[in-house]
């Protein structure tokens, strides 16, 4: 076993897949600040919205994966606009996965939500890393697996 394998193992990351997100029309979420050692993701599978977290600002796109390894508090919403309005959603628990929807029968932006917990032995490896980590995966052939992982990740969560 190499150093990086040995390092990895000893971290005993876990991981969970906690939100199956369908928008509609204008919406925001506001998530806020995570203690050191977890780290928040977001892919986005379909449709297009708006990332800001303190200075960086981002547009996304289906396929974008977002990860937070200082688990910095942010906003993703609607790409029509700055200063959307949340509209109203349902929350439905499914298992261990939670479904929020917007009130409306078609849905143009899907996403999933989850975390990696390290502990905070492990935090000092995250320190190098930006506040904000953003992969494309779009037209991306070295991000093929990527993509293909994010579209089983939401197959099983339609399941």
């Amino acid at each position: 076993m190499d150093s990086l394998a040995a390092l990895v193992t000893s971290m005993r990351l876990r991981g969970s897949v906690d939100l199956l997100c369908r928008f509609a029309g204008m919406w925001s979420v506001d998530e806020e600040a995570r203690e050191p050692g977890t780290v928040r993701y977001h892919m986005v599978l379909e449709g297009r919205a708006h990332l800001e977290s303190g200075r960086t600002h981002i547009d996304l796109a289906g396929g974008d994966l977002v990860l937070f390894p200082h688990g910095a508090a942010h906003t993703l919403r609607s790409s029509e606009g700055r200063t959307a309005v949340a509209y109203p959603v349902t929350r439905q628990a499914q298992g261990e996965l939670t479904r929020v929807d917007s009130l409306t029968e078609q849905h143009d932006y899907d996403m999933l939500c989850g975390s990696f917990e390290l502990g905070q032995s492990h935090s000092l490896l995250l320190q190098s890393l930006p506040e904000v980590v953003h992969v494309s995966t779009q037209g991306r052939d070295d991000c093929a697996w990527l993509l293909a992982l994010m579209r089983l990740m939401r197959h099983e969560s339609a399941q």
